[in-house]
């Protein structure tokens, strides 16, 4: 069954925290709406937070539809996690 929290705020909050964690700065410090490789993301990292999204919330990030839009920034990663990514 899949962890995937239902309530924005606290999956905003986890996607921020997970993103700190893996760039390595204060979650307080990742701007949810400013691209993510602005603030220190690059390939290796993202493999980093796709490995710690997948494990937090017992999904699989893998697939044909997927694109690197989809981790540009907190919000948009939020997206992806709801099911709204186009």
């Amino acid at each position: 069954m899949n962890n995937l929290i239902t309530h924005p705020p606290q999956l905003a909050a986890d996607v921020r925290a997970i993103a700190a964690e893996v760039l390595e700065i204060d979650a307080r410090a990742v701007d949810a709406g400013k691209s993510l490789r602005d603030q220190g993301l690059d390939s290796l990292r993202l493999l980093f937070l796709i490995d710690r999204l997948e494990s937090r919330f017992d999904i699989r990030l893998v697939g044909e539809n997927l694109s690197p839009d989809d981790f540009r920034s907190v919000d948009s990663i939020c997206r992806l996690l709801k099911g709204d990514h186009e």
